[in-house]
């Protein structure tokens, strides 16, 4: 059904982080007033939602059809906000006397739309040319359109502040968490640097310390064979005296033995002179003797 009003403003859809999928709770149609103007006076209660704006789709078709035509067809108008509204047709009537069906849904602003299927059917009144009655309802519906498409308008701005009010603080949170992003990440490549460091340093003593372990190892050999070869020459040491005691025992009992010759020599002699000659000079053997074993 053609209408003096244009196609109705486009609402902002809010952000949301679950799909709202429920539709507005709405009875639908509730009365189809003829009018002095040849208009004819939609109502309904309001829908109620979790969200909005509510659109109110308004459907009008000549004469009786049913509820599955009449909302199959393309909505003569939309309206937010209202509780009523009145029909016309482009000349500013409804054709006088002529049935018509109307139906009303209501739509929230994800397009979830109520299923009712009430419906009334009405009549024009006709309308009385140049009636100054009529041009002042004329003036009043147009004024109400006016108030509605305003009252449309600011909540469309209302929301549009709104939600650039959240994009600039959810801007400036990017922002921060960015900027925390870009110190965690200084601060992990400096630990990152830190441990290369570290981790050079301990192959470094790792390498310093196996080299160590070498030279001690080498040095542990060193000992080791010192040590056998002090132990080789404390034995032969140990030989070499035991045999330079046996000697030293073998000699003792030499001379001891040519002492006892030479005193028996002596005893023999038959002259004092010739004893004392040999006495004299076995004194001297023994003297040279003793004085080389150290007695």
């Amino acid at each position: 059904m053609p209408s003096q009003f244009g196609p109705s403003m486009v609402q902002l859809l809010p952000a949301a982080s679950v799909p709202d999928i429920t539709p507005p709770v709405f009875a639908g149609i509730t009365s189809a007033v003829p009018q002095s103007n040849g208009s004819v006076l939609c109502g309904w209660a309001l829908a109620t939602d979790t969200g909005t704006p509510i659109t109110y789709d308004l459907y009008c078709l000549p004469g009786s059809v049913s509820a599955a035509v009449l909302f199959a067809s393309t909505p003569a108008l939309s309206v937010r906000a209202l509780s009523g509204y009145v029909f016309r047709d482009g000349a500013g009537n409804l054709l006088t006397d002529q049935n018509y069906t109307f139906g009303v849904r209501a739509r929230d602003a994800l397009n979830n739309t109520d299923s009712n299927v009430a419906l009334i059917i009405a009549a024009s009144a006709g309308v009385l040319t140049d009636d100054l009655a009529t041009i002042a309802q004329e003036l009043v519906d147009r004024n109400l359109d006016f108030i509605a498409r305003d009252a449309d308008f600011q909540a469309d701005h209302v929301n549009f502040v709104s939600d650039h009010v959240n994009f600039v603080a959810d801007d400036a949170a990017f922002d921060s968490d960015h900027a925390n992003f870009l110190a965690d990440h200084a601060n992990f490549v400096s630990g990152h640097a830190d441990f290369q460091a570290d981790h050079a340093n301990f192959l470094s003593d790792h390498a310093n310390f196996i080299a160590d372990d070498a030279a001690f190892d080498a040095d542990h050999a060193n000992f080791l064979s010192d040590h056998a070869n002090f132990i080789a020459d404390s034995a032969a040491f140990d030989t070499d005296h035991a045999n330079f005691l046996a000697a030293l025992a073998d000699l003792d009992a030499l001379i001891q033995e040519i002492v006892e010759k030479v005193d028996i020599l002596v005893a023999q002699s038959a002259s004092d002179n010739a004893r004392t000659a040999k006495v004299s000079r076995a004194t001297t053997i023994r003297g040279v003797v003793y004085n080389f074993n150290g007695t």
